[in-house]
């Protein structure tokens, strides 16, 4: 159980870090369908992560497709 835990605060931390410093810059400046392809192909690899059982390539990934679902969320409902 422990072991299935410690990743997700991997992901929990770096993320909020990763946001917090989003908040300070503001969002990404990529047009947004490039932005929306990307969150797609970084859902679609930590879903292949995940039932692949590679648990580094679990957390970076899910990490990026957080960061970046916040980074859009940021641009619709702030800007």
């Amino acid at each position: 159980m422990g072991k299935r835990i410690f990743p997700l605060f991997i992901i929990l931390i770096v993320s909020a870090m990763a946001i917090t410093f989003l908040l300070r810059m503001g969002p990404f400046e990529q047009p947004i369908w490039m932005q929306v392809v990307f969150l797609f192909s970084t859902s679609t690899f930590t879903y292949i992560a995940f039932k692949n059982k590679s648990e580094i390539s679990f957390v970076i990934v899910s990490i990026c497709a957080i960061v970046m679902l916040f980074s859009l969320s940021l641009r619709f409902f702030c800007f």
